[in-house]
């Protein structure tokens, strides 16, 4: 939960013709979160998909939110 948090001013958006969404996060900066964190690299795999998780419920609830 502390890494999704960390990275909740990296969601990358697209702007077209019917309107912005959320596409998911800026994968690259994952490095300097998990670096700042002081997170082993031994344990990246398991956060990474449990951030994962939590990304794609995310996206289905800030893109709803978008269409009403």
């Amino acid at each position: 939960m502390q890494v999704f948090l960390a990275m909740s001013t990296q969601w990358h958006r697209v702007v077209g013709m019917v309107g912005a969404f959320y596409e998911g996060l800026r994968y690259e900066s994952f490095r300097e979160i998990r670096l700042g964190l002081g997170i082993r690299i031994k344990d990246w795999p398991e956060i990474f998909r449990g951030v994962q998780v939590m990304e794609m419920a995310a996206k289905e609830v800030l893109n709803d939110r978008k269409e009403r």
